[in-house]
């Protein structure tokens, strides 16, 4: 769900319920290939670091091929920040079950 009036915008954009946890969740969305957008601050408070790779060009999404990597804020500063070392990841059943245990 979107934060909404009367909370106050904390910089989060997303705040995720399961069951009784909630987290929220900062949202950094890009089309390169080449690297994954900028890590947000270290001041900004959030729980979960969402990175969408959106698949597409010019104003075409294709978003049954782009892909979303959820990374608890926690664990950023030992994940290899690449494409590659973020394969793990890569948004699951699986992934969302360990974030919210």
């Amino acid at each position: 769900m979107q934060a909404a009036a009367p909370l106050k915008d904390s910089g989060n954009d997303l705040i995720a319920c399961f069951g009784e946890v909630f987290k929220t969740i900062q949202v950094k969305t890009t089309t390169s290939n080449k690297k994954p957008p900028q890590k947000p601050k270290d001041s900004i408070k959030y729980n979960i670091l969402a990175i969408v790779r959106l698949s597409g060009y010019d104003e075409t999404i294709h978003f049954d091929k782009s892909k979303i990597y959820l990374v608890p804020k926690h664990e950023l500063t030992s994940v290899n920040y690449s494409w590659k070392g973020l394969e793990s990841y890569l948004l699951s059943t699986k992934l969302v079950n360990k974030i919210f245990a």
